[in-house]
């Protein structure tokens, strides 16, 4: 939020510290993240750390992912896919790892209109795949004889 990356509605729970989700809420408990209050330095000072934070975890996931990718000796054809309210990162991540992007949302086989909010849950989306597809009979070979 303080960068001005996360869209206005990219959750619908209270902020931790019980007050609003506006730029200065955000700004106030960023602050408080390292013991300062909020009014010491201007919003656009806040906003250019909140933009360092997320260069400096953007580059250490990067890292990791060439780390496992090398390891794990992925194609260059594996996508980097993305889901929930904070995609952005992941298309960027695809970007400087020079990989496809793909939408969780865009791999399920939900309506239209409810990709969005699929895709904002995708861990508990995935988790009811599975539940369903473990849930579903096996089929058995015929025996002869």
């Amino acid at each position: 939020r303080v960068a001005g990356l996360l869209p206005g509605d990219a959750d619908d729970m209270p902020a931790a510290d019980s007050s609003g989700k506006t730029l200065e809420d955000s700004a106030r408990r960023l602050a408080r993240m390292l013991g300062r209050d909020a009014d010491s330095i201007q919003l656009a000072a806040w906003r250019r750390f909140a933009e360092s934070l997320i260069e400096i975890q953007t580059a250490r996931i990067e890292r990791a992912c060439r780390n496992v990718s090398g390891e794990a000796k992925l194609g260059a054809g594996a996508p980097v896919i993305g889901a929930g309210c904070g995609s952005f990162l992941a298309q960027n991540l695809a970007q400087r790892l020079g990989r496809r992007y793909l939408d969780f949302a865009e791999l399920l086989p939900v309506a239209e209109s409810a990709r969005q909010a699929a895709g904002i849950c995708a861990p508990a989306v995935s988790a009811a795949c599975l539940a369903a597809k473990l849930r579903r009979p096996r089929s058995r070979p015929e025996r002869s004889g």
